[in-house]
């Protein structure tokens, strides 16, 4: 079965060297825009962890045509529905909005001068640097998680460089060192021409994309692409198997703990050029899991089975809270579906998460703004958009020799790290 309408079957065209990908959708009352910069918190120095991510809040507050904060909310809240927003990502830096037809082209040299060409004021950079360094806490806690999580990373990522941050916005204390001039010099450095992809999704025609990309992409400087790092096909074991922690100890006694216990099982694979291996995997597991350990154990409401792609990588998590004392059975209940998976068993199980895989994509029901945040990730990640008729393709080729063979080699207890958590 081929799809009448395939929403990722994307255009493709390069503009003064910068890649531009579009989709023409007539019924999209606005034009969705993703501005890429190919540099993330995986590319941050040593010490300077959280340097991208600073970079990233910076150009909201000022640039030459709108010299301060105040300015720029007023023109983003006003051509771009007060859609105006940034985020970083391991591998990415993406800044997004989205406009009516009649601001489509009009809003780009705004766009772009408040990006490429922000003030990047002592003053500024000093006053973010307090917001961050407060978001850093309020998501970490206190120096004892600060560690844990340190020695997570560390455990499962060995020397790569990913192994340095565990969010994007870096550590209270590296933040604390991010001077302006690393803000500067880092902005030099990787905002340009060919560090940089574009994006558009709505009511458009290649003449409307050739002429926004245009205005994005000219007299802006070239430069280099950030170095990508070779990573083994399969990822070595992590350096140990993993930990229990107090989490009442751990987070303090005032603060609002669960009952229940966590447990948090992770793997990382590196990047295959079969995702849907991966994908069909991780359903598998879940289902066997939900069943077993809510619907045989009683143990849990729910278990979550999911992954976090990266440049050259994913980290693959099985989460779950249940009562402290089945945490033991819970593991032994998720060794089995391992066991019997790997063990060519579950052959039905296989038949019936490939068949709900495809009927996903076939009756999804996807928005525009959904469409180009899908469509980012998988540029950032594979430097293309994969169409869904292709997807669907590969997963009606999937077999279940192929499933079993891989979670046979990447999920043998012997790869897994655990953390337990207790209330």
């Amino acid at each position: 079965m081929r799809l009448k309408f395939d929403p990722f079957a994307f255009e493709y065209l390069e503009i003064d060297g910068v890649p531009v990908f579009y989709k023409k959708l007539p019924w999209c009352p606005t034009i969705h825009t993703r501005i890429i910069l190919k540099i993330g918190a995986v590319d941050d120095p040593v010490d300077k962890e959280g340097l991208t991510h600073f970079l990233e809040h910076m150009p909201f507050e000022g640039c030459r045509i709108f010299p301060n904060r105040e300015l720029v909310r007023k023109f983003t809240e006003k051509f771009t529905l007060d859609s105006f927003g940034a985020y970083t990502g391991h591998s990415e830096t993406a800044f997004r909005f989205r406009t009516n037809e009649d601001n489509f082209l009009g809003v780009m040299t705004g766009i772009k001068n408040v990006i490429f060409h922000p003030l990047l004021e002592p003053s500024t950079v000093a006053g973010e640097r307090k917001v961050i360094i407060n978001e850093a806490w309020e998501k970490l806690g206190n120096h004892s998680v600060i560690e844990l999580r340190k020695r997570t990373r560390k455990d499962l990522f060995l020397d790569h460089p990913s192994s340095k941050f565990d969010r994007p916005l870096g550590w209270p204390d590296t933040i604390a060192q991010i001077t302006d001039e690393d803000i500067s010099a880092w902005h030099k450095q990787w905002y340009h021409r060919n560090n940089l992809a574009l994006v558009f999704v709505g009511n458009l025609n290649t003449g409307l994309v050739r002429e926004a990309a245009k205005s994005i992409a000219i007299n802006l400087p070239c430069g280099q692409k950030p170095t990508c790092v070779a990573t083994p096909l399969c990822w070595p074991a992590p350096r140990s198997s993993g930990f229990t922690i107090e989490t009442r100890k751990l987070y303090g006694a005032t603060a609002k703990i669960s009952e229940q216990a966590t447990l948090q099982i992770s793997r990382v694979i590196g990047k295959s050029s079969d995702p849907e291996i991966l994908e069909a995997a991780l359903e598998m597991f879940n289902r066997a899991a939900t069943q077993a350990i809510r619907g045989k154990l009683k143990a849990t409401y729910d278990v979550d089975a999911g992954a976090v792609d990266s440049r050259d990588h994913s980290l693959v998590r099985l989460e779950t809270r249940i009562p402290a004392d089945m945490v033991g059975p819970t593991k032994n209940v998720l060794a089995e579906i391992q066991s019997e998976i790997a063990d060519r068993k579950l052959a039905d199980l296989f038949g019936q998460v490939r068949q709900q895989l495809i009927d996903d994509e076939i009756y999804s029901e996807i928005t525009g703004g959904q469409i180009i945040n899908a469509a980012t990730n998988q540029i950032v990640h594979d430097g293309t958009v994969i169409d869904l008729n292709s997807k669907i393709e590969r997963l009606q080729k999937l077999s279940h020799e192929e499933v079993c063979s891989f979670v046979e080699k990447e999920f043998d207890p012997s790869r897994l790290y655990t953390i337990t958590g207790l209330p």
